[in-house]
């Protein structure tokens, strides 16, 4: 059994508009026939702006659940041909340890569940191996702190698949890879900064950006028909995550041309997908630089995300905010007043 790995984009949606995303494919395949064993090939299909990374690296780890039935799943998935398999990338290879290789009775059935990050990869963000109860798959997750540690979470499935048909049932593929299409999991929060006009003699420094309130842990739980993926955040703790942070710097500078933030604007952050609650905020720290007298003020905004057009974040969807910042000249009159 070999089977083709990718990162595959659905598509995103802005605070303000909605769209679908490009794609771009490259792809590279390793064959081993060799005494028809399970191997490994990869493939990436997407654009950047929807994942960690827009390629496999050297020392990705996938984890594998493979359940062997004689007949079809039937709500009854369990991890007895695999549990938790690491396959590991090499490039350009991956390699796992406890080979498999196709059952010749045609009766006898392969389901795969894959997810990305494996948990035996060095500070995976899936907290500890996903468990199996009643057919349904529980992937534990947290969120990192820091933006350049987040992982993209993917998963995906082949239901059914035998030597014949190795992309699952009724796929009709006898030789080569199997595909397993690994969907984004996690919902991705990206920020653009603007002025709301152009402010003579003033210059506006964007220095943090706070979301406050949010959830950063739960478990992804793919149902037993696997039809119906949820998250499940009930006890989770709210937590705080920084998107920006240049206080011990000069920050980004902001124009009435809208830009996106900071050194993440490829990247954005990886959160749990939810619906945000009432507390669930923004807090913009940003600066106003004058020259004549030489004087900073600085300012923090709030911004409740429940007022914003996103009271929820779903799976596999984008969400920009759009910061707009405005400033009020102070200007003057003057009366006489009678003596």
């Amino acid at each position: 059994i070999k089977f083709k790995i990718m990162k595959k984009v659905l598509l995103f949606v802005a605070i303000a508009t909605l769209g679908l995303s490009s794609c771009s494919r490259s792809e590279e395949m390793v064959e081993n026939k060799q005494n028809d064993a399970i191997s490994f090939g990869s493939s990436v299909e997407g654009t950047k702006a929807m994942e960690k990374t827009s390629t496999w690296v050297d020392g990705d780890m996938i984890g594998v659940h493979a359940f062997i039935k004689d007949g079809a799943l039937a709500a009854d998935f369990e991890a007895n041909f695999m549990n938790n398999e690491t396959i590991t990338y090499t490039t350009p290879n991956w390699a796992y340890t406890n080979t498999k290789y196709w059952p010749n009775n045609s009766t006898e059935m392969l389901s795969f569940v894959a997810y990305y990050p494996s948990s035996t990869m060095a500070n995976s963000s899936v907290t500890s191996a996903p468990t199996v109860t009643l057919g349904a798959v529980t992937i534990p997750f947290e969120v990192k702190s820091d933006p350049a540690e987040q992982h993209d979470l993917l998963g995906g499935a082949v239901v059914d698949a035998d030597k014949d048909n190795r992309d699952g049932a009724g796929s009709a593929i006898t030789t080569g890879n199997t595909s397993i299409a690994m969907g984004h999991l996690l919902s991705k929060v990206m920020f653009t900064v603007k002025t709301n006009a152009v402010y003579s003699g003033a210059t506006v420094r964007l220095k943090k950006i706070m979301i406050e309130q949010v959830k950063g842990e739960g478990n992804f739980i793919l149902d037993n028909t696997f039809a119906s993926p949820s998250w499940n955040t009930t006890a989770a703790m709210m937590s705080n995550y920084t998107a920006y942070d240049m206080a011990t710097g000069l920050g980004q500078v902001v124009t009435d041309t809208e830009a996106m933030v900071g050194t993440y604007a490829d990247n954005g952050l990886m959160m749990i997908p939810q619906t945000l609650s009432a507390t669930a905020k923004l807090v913009i720290d940003y600066e106003v630089i004058y020259t004549s007298p030489a004087l900073v003020v600085d300012e923090t905004k709030e911004v409740m995300l429940s007022t914003t057009a996103a009271t929820e974040w779903e799976i596999n969807k984008m969400y920009t905010y759009k910061i707009g910042i405005g400033l009020d000249a102070i200007t003057f009159d003057f009366d006489i007043t009678a003596w």
